[in-house]
């Protein structure tokens, strides 16, 4: 993914929770919920992931190793470069260099051929393509893939198999003391208590089922620690424990419109940031009720001034004004239409 392509997706999200005229307080707010939709969005993906198997599409080794280490998502598109492989031939230009391009069709009278130049050196696993697309998307091209099969190479080297793209992208992040993940004390780390909670749940069921001694002992502390738990949470928030006693590392600061920061024992408020105007954006309007926008605006008489009739139907209004009215309302669209 190239920076352009990060920046537009990040704005897309934005908008739809933001927009120009929001203010602090409603920012943060917002950028939690920006958060939470985004962790949502990663367990699905994870779900979805370790939801069964894909289906493989070759025989390859190559494709077998793949499906092992990248996610579903990564895979196909690894595997659509195997089908696009079979489309292509090459020559050996010299030693440990190639240049494949693609099959003409005799159906097509006047067909375009790409070509690709792609070094191998097989004693030092390295495959280079100038079509860059390893560089740029991550994965191994069907060019370099097409010279593997040929030199005999079945496997993915390790250093063409970026982590990012891997079942195993979210190991390596920080544990705390009990072996989870590391969260802080905040509304928008639910998704992350729920998902360290839920692996630790699934680790203690595979353990506890495996004999009949271990299932009674851990039904018995299963049962003392939901006790606790629930004395716990039924506390005041006072006695639950302040920010103060977790990590620094894990503290943090919550601003909103009417907060007062503690800074060099002075009160400072933090007040929004003054609102600027977008060029070409309006004003926002005040949302108006189904029945005030369904309301139809009643017509008021310039003869009368009452409402339900104009002054061609004014019939208060004596008949030779009402015809003098209405002829020259006519000669009037009648001159404007010819001019």
């Amino acid at each position: 993914m190239s920076t352009s392509q990060r920046s537009e997706g990040m704005n897309a999200l934005s908008k739809i929770f933001l927009d120009s005229h929001t203010s602090a307080y409603k920012f943060v707010i917002q950028f939690e919920k920006i958060v939470s939709s985004r962790y949502k969005k990663e367990d699905e993906e994870e779900f979805k992931m370790k939801d069964g198997e894909a289906t493989l599409w070759t025989l390859d080794p190559i494709e077998e190793r793949a499906r092992e280490v990248y996610t579903k998502k990564v895979f196909a598109d690894f595997r659509d470069q195997l089908k696009v492989l079979t489309g292509y031939r090459f020559v050996e230009v010299e030693k440990n260099t190639f240049k494949v391009f693609s099959i003409e069709k005799p159906s097509i009278s006047k067909q375009r051929i790409y070509s690709y130049i792609v070094i191998v050196d097989k004693d030092e696993d390295i495959v280079s393509c100038n079509c860059k697309m390893f560089e740029f998307a991550g994965i191994l091209c069907a060019h370099a893939l097409k010279v593997m099969h040929f030199i005999g190479i079945h496997y993915i080297s390790k250093k063409y198999i970026l982590k990012r793209w891997t079942k195993e992208a979210k190991s390596g992040t920080v544990l705390d003391s009990v072996g989870i993940v590391a969260v802080g004390e905040s509304s928008n780390n639910q998704a992350q208590w729920l998902q360290a909670v839920s692996l630790q749940c699934q680790k203690f069921i595979y353990e506890t089922t495996k004999n009949y001694k271990a299932y009674t002992m851990g039904t018995e502390k299963l049962k003392s620690i939901i006790e606790e738990l629930s004395t716990i949470n039924q506390e005041p928030e006072s006695q639950k424990g302040s920010k103060s006693d977790l990590n620094p590392s894990h503290q943090q600061i919550f601003i909103s419109q009417t907060s007062h920061v503690n800074a060099n024992s002075e009160k400072q408020i933090v007040k929004d940031p003054p609102q600027s105007q977008c060029k070409g954006k309006g004003k926002p309007q005040r949302l108006k009720p189904p029945a005030e926008k369904n309301a139809k605006k009643s017509r008021t008489c310039a003869n009368c001034q009452k409402k339900g009739h104009n002054i061609k139907t004014c019939k208060e209004l004596p008949k030779n004004v009402a015809n003098f009215v209405l002829d020259s309302s006519d000669s009037y669209k009648e001159s404007k239409g010819t001019s």
